[in-house]
């Protein structure tokens, strides 16, 4: 899996046997970061999944008509932390460009 932060958009990437490769785009100012799954939230608090597991990309076109999610795994660690904060800190970074945040 790979995610690409690039100054308009968020990539992710994913290969594998089972579902083959799959690639999605989407612009910073669609997107919606979820720090963990949204699994939890989906199941009504019903699963117990650690906090530190990923984060949540919402905000890609989808057939149902709710924006579509895409889950990338991380794990724990100042690796994964410096990744959500990234990510994080670009997509408000577009959606207020006067960098004022309240």
């Amino acid at each position: 899996m790979v995610l690409v932060l690039h100054p308009t958009h968020v990539i992710v990437a994913r290969h594998g046997p089972a579902r083959g490769t799959s690639v999605l785009s989407l612009p910073l100012m669609q997107a919606t970061i979820t720090r963990g799954s949204a699994l939890p939230a989906a199941f009504g608090g019903g699963l117990d999944l650690p906090s530190d597991d990923g984060v949540t990309v919402s905000g890609f076109p989808s057939t149902s008509g709710s924006p579509g999610t895409y889950f990338v795994g991380l794990g724990p660690g100042a690796d994964a932390e410096m990744c959500v904060r990234a990510l994080t800190d670009a997509v408000v970074r577009v959606k207020n460009p006067s960098g004022n945040r309240g």
